[in-house]
């Protein structure tokens, strides 16, 4: 395989090995880890610093707007207590009082210059003098319209002076005489180009990253900015965002996106007294820039740990699979060089020991599922030859001439064959009988049936050999009793078990079988003085091909199976059977199958 092959088979996950997949997922995990908490510090930080920012600039704002209310409050305080100094209580003040109060009032740095008007808005008397304003008609002013309609305080929006040139903002005040009735209107202009507050913010703000904008919603103007480009200027659209919001109340905040995709943080404060916005706004990647530092030294810090934690973690995790690695190269090499698999020594109880010890519970049973092979092969072949040597061993003696002159050696020699063939039928049955059971399609015809009968049937197939061992039977039973069976197989059960007290017990000894009424079920126990059943041996009773040592299949015969047989088929009529023994002292065995009284729903169910 070429280098590139095999670059990209090692890609492949399905090709790496447990080690590496954990590293990659001990990895990938740290990695998450990681990010989700730096994303997690990381939001965190960000809310908080936007949170502080808002808090921090809304009180900041406050203040300045409050300096501008303020201001503002402060002026229109004076027009209005400037207004009843420049009459008499009936008619303005001579030119020459006039001139001494407006300049005693312009001395005071509040408005850049006065413009006395009459009753009809014609200019009649300003400080400092402009020879362009006397007898001017300012009636078609807005606010004068306003002011002449209600003769009322009025401040107008910020407008372009008429004569002057300069943006102001005006402050009109109507002059009445002691009958209440208006005489004159007092005009103070707040030049916004020399207006002093305006360039103090600006210069406490010339540090401040972000930007400061007083607008009139009302005009859509710029009224100052930190940008002086902007002053007295159109809104842009993006600082209309500002008069979009359905949260106008006194102090609101925000973020938007401009037109190059920046973000901005921004708060925003209504001049309840002017109806003007002030707003401060800063992008958002310089509020945010303070934690950056933090955030590089939590990826170190993090880093500095992580790594020697990753490498403790690698070591531990080898150190863990050792025993799974070391399994896997004997189990290679056992393959490689086909021998038998060991067991594997366990040291430890976690996932990997019971892995481990769950493959020795594999190995364990396919050493007995090989043994059961084996013993099986050698119970077959033995069975097999023993019977056909003796029916070829006939066979070749009754062609002898002399045999067959001699008709009760002839007839001696046909029932030795039939015995030998009687004897392959069994072992044959057996062997089909497993495999049916093993595949669960043993059919079973139920029907009621007398246990009484069932059991005298049997005993006379076993006559003879009874009376070949002097054996004597003892048959009880309390009363007529009927099982819901299938008679050919219960018949098959009593045969194993009767046959077999009759191959252990003694000459002369003798076999007891007993019927009686078990609540539900009906028992039949099967007791013979044999030489009982070795305590090693009787977990062992009910499996295929055992027996109590080797050497009884060449002293007693057998093959091993009637006794799983009949236990399997007495499990799939519905009853049990069980034995007690102790050995020297015999062993009796118990069937109970289940009573008439307790049919089972299905009369032709299979084995399943």
């Amino acid at each position: 395989m070429s280098v590139r092959a095999t670059y990209f088979t090692n890609l492949n996950p399905a090709r790496w090995s447990l080690l590496r997949r954990i590293m990659v997922l001990l990895v990938l995990g740290l990695g998450l880890t990681v990010g989700i908490s730096f994303w997690i510090i990381s939001s965190s930080l960000n809310t908080e610093l936007r949170r502080e920012y808002f808090a921090h600039e809304r009180q900041s704002l406050e203040n300045t707007a409050h300096r501008i209310e303020q201001r503002f409050k402060q002026r229109a305080q004076f027009l209005q207590q400037l207004a009843p100094l420049i009459t008499n209580g009936q008619t303005l003040l001579p030119a020459d009082e006039l001139e001494r109060v407006l300049r005693v009032a312009y001395e005071s740095n509040l408005f850049s210059d006065f413009i006395l008007m009459d009753t009809e808005a014609r200019g009649i008397f300003d400080y400092p003098f402009l020879p362009e304003r006397r007898g001017k008609d300012f009636s078609h002013r807005p606010f004068i319209n306003e002011l002449m309609q209600n003769w009322q305080s009025v401040i107008s929006p910020p407008l372009m002076g008429s004569v002057s040139g300069l943006p102001s903002v005006f402050m009109a005040e109507p002059v009445f005489n002691q009958a209440g009735q208006p005489i004159a209107i007092l005009v103070g202009r707040n030049g916004l180009e020399s207006e002093m507050l305006f360039q103090r913010i600006r210069n406490e703000l010339q540090s401040y990253s972000g930007q400061l904008l007083i607008i009139d919603p009302t005009y859509d103007l710029y009224i100052t900015a930190t940008d002086e480009e902007k002053v007295l200027q159109p809104l842009s659209k993006e600082d209309r965002i500002y008069l979009s919001s359905d949260e106008l109340q006194d102090t609101w905040q925000g973020f938007y996106q401009d037109k190059d995709r920046k973000n901005w943080l921004y708060v925003a404060h209504k001049l309840g007294f002017m109806d003007w916005i002030v707003i401060k706004k800063a992008p958002e990647v310089i509020v945010l820039a303070s934690i950056q530092q933090a955030l590089t030294y939590y990826m170190l810090m993090i880093a500095s740990l992580l790594i020697p934690l990753a490498f403790i973690m690698v070591v531990l995790i080898y150190r863990w699979l050792a025993p799974l690695r070391s399994s896997i190269v004997q189990l290679n090499k056992a393959v490689e060089e086909e021998s038998d698999i060991s067991k594997f020594n366990i040291e430890r109880e976690d996932e990997i020991g019971q892995l481990l010890l769950a493959f020795n519970a594999f190995q364990s049973i396919r050493d007995r599922q090989q043994q059961l092979k084996d013993e099986l092969l050698s119970v077959v072949s033995h069975e097999l030859r023993t019977p056909l040597t003796s029916i070829r061993g006939a066979l070749n003696i009754l062609q002898l001439d002399q045999v067959q002159q001699d008709p009760e050696h002839r007839k001696k020699l046909f029932n030795l064959a039939s015995r030998n063939l009687n004897r392959l039928t069994f072992l044959v049955n057996d062997l089909l009988d497993v495999v049916s059971l093993s595949k669960g399609m043993l059919r079973l015809n139920l029907s009621d049936c007398s246990a009484q009968e069932a059991i005298l049937e049997v005993l006379e197939d076993f006559r003879a050999l009874l009376e070949e061992k002097s054996l004597q039977v003892e048959f009880t039973a309390t009363e007529e009793m009927k099982v819901h069976v299938d008679q050919l197989r219960l018949q098959q059960v009593l045969s194993n078990l009767i046959s077999n007290a009759i191959k252990f017990s003694n000459a002369g000894s003798r076999i007891q079988i007993a019927l009686t009424q078990q609540g539900e079920f009906v028992r039949i126990s099967v007791l013979d003085e044999g030489e009982g059943i070795p305590m090693a041996f009787q977990p062992h009773v009910f499996e295929r091909f055992t027996q109590a040592d080797l050497s009884d299949r060449r002293k007693q015969s057998g093959t091993g199976l009637g006794m799983a047989i009949a236990f399997e088929l007495v499990e799939a009529m519905g009853g049990h059977l069980s034995f007690d023994s102790v050995p020297g002292q015999g062993a009796c065995f118990y069937v109970d199958l289940p009573s008439v009284k307790v049919m089972p729903d299905d009369t032709n169910k299979a084995l399943k």
